[in-house]
């Protein structure tokens, strides 16, 4: 992430977590989740990492999505939908991004992956944080629009990556 708007974003989305932390601990620890994912995203994009390295960061991802599905699981059965709406586009970042990092190539060749980016999961994030503000879900919608603006900063350092690649 930019150093200065990375730094501020990722303190903001702390205290996001400690503010759920006193009245929800599964949106706590959801948050929690989430910022480790983001982290270690983060950490791939920006790093020369060596082979086992780079195993260990995918296995700790994996353990973070497991966790993050079952919250999405509680979701699901309780029944609250924008969460379940909310998680599932994320998931589909996650998945879009997990391609790029591992298949950058591939991604830019096609351009599915900056179509699907910036014509279907941000609007639909962006949707999602505009319901929770229009319903009268401050904090939700606030905590939205960190992560939307925390995606866009590490989508925008993916393709920088590839492109120095190259």
């Amino acid at each position: 992430m930019a150093k200065g708007v990375g730094i501020g974003l990722l303190i903001l989305l702390a205290v996001d977590i400690v503010f759920y932390a006193r009245t929800d601990l599964l949106s706590a620890l959801d948050g929690s989740a989430w910022l480790g994912l983001l982290l270690l995203i983060d950490s791939e994009t920006r790093l020369g990492l060596t082979p086992f390295r780079r195993a260990l960061l995918h296995a700790i991802r994996f353990g973070l999505i497991l966790l993050i599905a079952a919250i999405f699981l509680h979701h699901t059965l309780h029944e609250d939908w924008l969460d379940v709406v909310n998680t599932g586009l994320w998931f589909a970042v996650i998945l879009v991004m997990e391609w790029e990092l591992r298949h950058p190539r591939r991604s830019d060749s096609f351009c599915w992956a900056g179509v699907l980016h910036r014509g279907v999961l941000l609007p639909g994030l962006v949707g999602v944080a505009g319901l929770w503000v229009w319903q009268g879900h401050w904090l939700d919608g606030w905590d939205a629009i960190l992560w939307i603006l925390a995606y866009v900063i590490i989508e925008r350092d993916i393709g920088l990556q590839y492109r120095g690649s190259r």
